[in-house]
């Protein structure tokens, strides 16, 4: 099961943490936000630092999480 959790960042405010696993060699995972989940369209995550990653796990930091209510999904995809 692929499971998608988001953090804050410590004294970073405008900042989160989305995490997500499990990651597969193989495959491309591609951030994407948007700030309504019943209208707009779902935008590729720019301004972000990562991915970091273990065996297991994903984890980017969103630079520019301002907005009061921001989703988040991963696109996977073969290259």
């Amino acid at each position: 099961m692929f499971v998608l959790g988001i953090q804050n960042v410590n004294a970073q405010p405008a900042q989160r943490n989305p995490i997500y696993s499990p990651i597969a060699v193989g495959r491309a995972y591609a951030p994407q936000f948007r700030t309504s989940l019943v209208s707009g369209t779902w935008a590729p995550l720019t301004g972000f630092s990562g991915p970091t990653t273990n065996l297991n796990q994903g984890t980017i930091t969103d630079l520019n999480a301002t907005q009061t209510s921001r989703f988040y999904r991963i696109g996977i995809s073969f290259p």
